[in-house]
């Protein structure tokens, strides 16, 4: 035992003493401490001391009776809890009993264009309305909660079931369903039970609820009561959300996958399918489930469970099947990663006898073996030893593993930053902005760490063991070494959990001092509001109450941390002391020297256990890479349909004669009259209407295309020596005119974020070459859309859109949107030069400052661009937020004209300006179009800005209703849908413009009476004219008058010639 191994080797001792020849204890000798005394029995003194310390501690800081200092607020956050799941009970109610009046606010005028409802075969309601739950028929969830029903908004619920008062039930799945529906009922069948579903509450909302956020723990032990009705109705709410969610996000994502081969999912869930193609949605409702089980054992169904796991490895998998792709990008960081770990390794041999230099150099002058001088020398050797791995070795390996991670961050990021910039328009619909942001930095950030920093710590810390093990083993006998080593691993996992234990209680901690802050933040940055309602005492007095529950949690907090920490610090202590225990005999019986056992110590209790305990932590850091690799391939690997995905078309000429039969096909402006008789390297025919790019020379210099001629001297030239040469033409067609004639054959479109909504119906029109044609209609009507399917943003679901006779998705996207220039309502302007944003997208070499200054003036941005200080140079700030917004507008026009467009889009250009600025840029938006000659698209909500418009298209729930002139349009009556409801008017059937027209305007013009009439409104002109000529003679009388007056009248009698001035003037 301990105590043997202790006082065995000090038999012969003299009474009173732990040593020999009365030396002194090194421990000291005092009633109290050490705590053995001579004999290793406990000293009674302290036991009872540490006891009664013990007892006052334990009834402090431990299991005290004292007042929860936090239970005011406690109390109040319980309260707030209730509150909240009321409202998530009450929401799952389904059932409104109706009376007639209130199913007439719900039934549309016109089925076929719903108004209160999203649309005709989707009845979510979109009317604000509020009716009461039936509590009768109330949700089960809601039934044991025993609430009391008020009212509800039903906005966003969608209608499924019709309910009678005998009990007769109706599925309902459109507008003319219901219509059918109700029309059956009589009044005898009233009230009516709508059944109206509201979107269920997600599972991590509800485990919000019940767990508390800081502690981690379940409310319940925090004063909610467990049995009481909210709680269990809460946790049963919970137990079928979340294990219907871990079913629905396992199905959606094999289906957004593609992997899904035999159900079908519901037509209604496949707008959601793009949120969870990443996998994300699937691993956090895992995660979320996994926290369940061990909060509310048993609520997780075992098999669904099981199942989403199996789904999340499956497409992980896939995910990660590109990662040889990742590979290639690491290629140019390996070497120097190579180098760093390498020398680092290696150095971790050296290090090891370093660490115990001092010790070894101090017992071998101890026992004589070496003088002072000797000393000396080893010191210089240890400390220059030092030296030289921190400069050459650690530092230099530092630098080299620097550079691996930098070569491979930059690759990886702007390879994540390139996949995501050729993605069609539809995945910047599907994935926020703040999603992309994180995988570009915190995920390719994540990666460049865990896949080089973390393997390469793997490498020296096993490198580091596996040396220090060896020279423990040198220098131990056996049996000491294998009884120094087995235990290091039990000590280390058991540091780790004392770690884990203390994290939790320092993420508490954490978590408090972050919910304190943000409150004393909002007062702070509100203290306007605060000081408005007079409300600084009672702030200062909330803080103090607030501060001092924080100070009393962070004691209580701190005290468990702190026992966990000082538990590690034991468990540290307890391998030393084994190790120190075991070799004391040695040392005595001369086996070893002290100064081999101290080194020893060291080694196995640092260099040893602390390091395997790093190789934990590192494992499980290793361990989240997965997520990272698999977003970030699945990223790289993903292939749009509109934008480019191949690169050009390469062809390789081998000598002179075949480069100048390709020249022989070139035009003039650099494109292929006819298709060439050479093929493309991948053996594909290169057609005509295909602009040659440029060239590289056998020798890997490059050239871009200018002309024809300087592509023949550069044949004779230098190219006559560089055989192979390599040639780039466009894949796409690029031709060299576009005259802007635009057809759309019955164009039908959906957005792929939402497949469910039809945004065009059979949209059929053409715009001729140099026409304006403008497009009007209500708000949402499918105008902006069309703007989308010009640029070929998106493609139409079905029907064709056609350039000079040519299908969109047969041109070079990217030339084609360089043909086409667009001025928004809201332009873009980047935090750059005024320059630069004009020029921005244009070829370098393709302008010059004098066109620049051409197009500001043209777009009467000139003069206010000169009053800058740095005139052309001068910075618009974000967003162009220097610049007001009609400066803005005529930036953007100039934008627009430099690029000399063949197609202009004009989207509601001057909806958002005064009157001043509107007059200045409409004239700029003239000039543009007159300059340009393109054919011009227009969408105003102002229809007298668009009136002399060669073409006017009206669209209506995404239907081309009327086109024609300003004049046709107005010739058509307006007709209307009879209407349903007393005192209102139905919708229109005929005259949409018309009807526009007159709303705006406010009355009906002689314009609108139709030609036949046009005799009587002539002579209506007339008559007004007429009595405009008499008041004016009559008003030059009044003045004639008003002089002669002031001619006779006194100083005095001034204020009654102001009031006969004003009574002119009003005359």
């Amino acid at each position: 035992d301990m105590r043997g191994i202790l006082c065995e080797p000090c038999l012969g001792r003299e009474s009173g003493t732990m040593l020999r020849d009365g030396l002194a204890n090194p421990f000291g000798a005092t009633a109290l401490w050490p705590p053995l005394d001579d004999d290793g029995v406990p000293r009674p003194l302290l036991v009872a001391t540490l006891v009664v310390v013990a007892t006052v501690v334990a009834r402090l800081f431990y299991f005290g009776t004292h007042r929860d200092p936090g239970s005011e607020i406690r109390a109040k956050k319980n309260a707030t809890l209730a509150a909240q799941m009321t409202v998530v009970l009450a929401d799952q109610q389904s059932r409104f009993t109706l009376e007639k009046e209130q199913v007439e606010q719900l039934l549309e005028m016109d089925p076929d264009k719903p108004r209160n409802f999203e649309a005709k075969d989707d009845l979510t309601v979109k009317l604000d309305l509020r009716l009461v739950p039936d509590i009768g028929t109330s949700h089960k969830f809601t039934r044991e909660a025993g609430l009391q029903m008020v009212e509800t908004q039903v906005k966003g619920r969608t209608l499924t079931t019709v309910i009678s008062s005998d009990g007769s039930m109706t599925a309902v799945n459109t507008t003319e369903e219901l219509e059918r529906c109700i029309a059956q009922r009589e009044d005898s069948n009233y009230p009516l039970t709508f059944v109206l579903r509201s979107t269920p509450p997600e599972a991590q909302r509800l485990y919000d609820l019940l767990v508390d956020d800081i502690y981690d723990v379940v409310v319940t032990q925090l004063g909610v009561p467990e049995t009481g009705p909210y709680f269990a109705a809460m946790r049963d709410l919970f137990t079928d959300r979340v294990n219907i969610e871990l079913r629905d996000c396992a199905q959606k994502l094999l289906h957004a996958r593609g992997m899904a081969h035999d159900d079908v999912l519901p037509a209604d869930e496949l707008e959601h399918l793009p949120r969870h193609h990443s996998g994300e949605k699937l691993q956090e409702i895992i995660k979320l489930a996994e926290k369940a089980e061990k909060k509310f054992p048993g609520v997780v169904d075992a098999a669904s469970l099981r199942q989403a796991r199996d789904v999340s490895h499956r497409v992980g998998a896939r995910q990660r099947s590109g990662i040889m792709r990742l590979v290639r990008l690491a290629g140019p960081s390996l070497p120097f990663w190579f180098v760093s770990v390498m020398l680092h390794g290696a150095l971790e041999c050296v290090v090891a006898k370093l660490c115990t230099g001092q010790t070894n150099i101090m017992d071998l002058l101890g026992t004589g073996k070496i003088d002072v001088s000797d000393a000396q020398i080893l010191i210089a050797q240890w400390w220059l030893g030092w030296a030289v791995i921190s400069v050459f070795g650690w530092f230099t390996s530092s630098l080299f593993q620097n550079r691996a991670m930098r070569t491979f961050g930059h690759k990886v990021k702007s390879e994540a930053m390139r996949a995501i910039l050729r993605q069609d328009f539809e995945f910047f619909d599907k994935h926020p902005s703040g999603q992309l942001q994180e995988r570009l930095n915190r995920d390719a950030e994540k990666l460049n760490t865990h896949l080089l920093e973390i393997p390469r710590i793997l490498c020296t810390e096993l490198t580091a063991i596996i040396a220090n093990a060896y020279i423990v083993y040198s220098m131990a006998p056996v049996d000491m070494f294998l009884a120094g080593v087995l235990p290091l691993p039990f000590i280390s996992v058991g540091q780790y959990i004392v770690m884990h234990v203390s994290g939790k209680s320092h993420k508490i901690t954490r978590r408090l001092g972050e919910e304190a802050a943000a409150s004393t933040g909002q007062v702070l940055s509100e203290i306007k509001t605060v000081r408005e309602f007079a409300m600084e005492d009672e702030e200062a007095e909330r803080f103090s109450h607030t501060t001092c529950t924080q100070a009393a949690i962070d004691e209580t907090c701190l005290t468990r941390a702190g026992f966990s920490g000082h538990g590690m610090r034991l468990l540290h202590l307890l391998g030393e002391a084994l190790t120190l225990s075991m070799g004391a005999e040695k040392v005595y019986n001369g086996d070893m020297r002290a100064g081999e056992l101290v080194a020893i110590m060291m080694m196995l209790s640092c260099m040893i256990g602390g390091k395997l305990r790093g190789v934990f932590d590192r494992i499980l850091d290793l361990a989240s890479v997965l997520e990272p690799v698999g977003r970030i391939c699945d990223l790289l690997d993903s292939d749009p349909k509109i934008e480019p995905r191949f690169g050009e078309h390469l062809v390789t000429v081998k000598d002179a004669e075949q480069l100048a039969s390709v020249i022989s096909t070139l035009s003039e402006t650099g494109h292929t009259v006819r298709a060439l008789s050479i093929p493309s390297d991948d053996d594909v025919e290169v057609p005509s209407n295909r602009k040659f790019l440029g060239c590289v020379s056998a020798l890997g210099v490059s050239f871009r295309w200018t002309s024809v001629a300087e592509l023949r001297r550069l044949a004779q030239g230098l190219l006559a020596t560089s055989y192979p040469v390599q040639l780039r033409f466009s894949r796409k067609l690029v031709p060299a005119t576009i005259t802007g004639r635009f057809d759309f054959e019955d164009v039908e479109f959906r957005y792929p974020s939402d497949p469910r909504k039809q945004v065009l119906s059979g949209v059929s029109f053409n715009v001729e070459p140099g026409q304006q044609v403008a497009l009007v209609g209500h708000a949402g009507c499918g105008k902006t859309s069309i703007f989308k399917l010009v640029q070929r943003l998106y493609d139409p679901s079905a029907g064709r859109v056609l350039l000079d006779g040519v299908p969109l998705v047969d041109y070079d996207v990217q030339h084609l949107r360089r043909k086409i220039a667009i001025v928004a309502q809201e332009n873009v302007l980047f935090a750059a030069s005024i320059l630069d944003n004009i020029c921005y997208g244009l070829p370098p070499g393709s302008f010059n400052e004098d066109d620049v200054r051409l197009a500001l003036r043209q777009a009467s941005a000139l003069d206010f661009v000169e009053a800058f200080p740095d005139k052309l140079q001068s910075r618009v700030g974000s967003r162009g937020l220097s610049l007001s917004g009609g400066q803005r507008q005529r930036v953007a026009i100039a934008r627009a004209m430099i690029r000399k467009p063949n197609v202009l889009l004009l989207d509601e250009a001057t909806s958002a300006m005064d009157a001043v600025n509107e007059k200045v840029v409409q004239a700029a938006l003239d000039t543009l179009v007159r300059t340009t000659g393109a054919s011009a698209l227009t969408i105003a909500h102002r229809l007298t800005t668009v009136k002399d418009c060669d073409k006017i298209l009206v669209i209506d729930e995404g239907r081309l209703v009327e086109q024609g002139t300003h004049r046709e349009l107005l010739q058509l009556k307006v007709q209307r849908a009879p209407s349903r409801t007393k005192g209102m008017k139905g919708h229109v059937v005929s005259g949409y413009y018309r009807e526009q027209w007159e709303s705006m305007v406010g009355v009906t013009t002689w314009e609108t009476r139709g030609d036949e009439n046009s005799e009587s409104a002539q002579s209506e002109v007339g008559a007004c004219q007429t009595e405009i000529a008499r008041l004016q003679v009559e008003l030059a009388d009044l003045r004639l008058h008003l002089q002669e007056k002031q001619s006779d009248v006194s100083s005095t009698s001034e204020t009654d010639t102001t009031k006969c001035t004003a009574e002119s003037d009003s005359n």
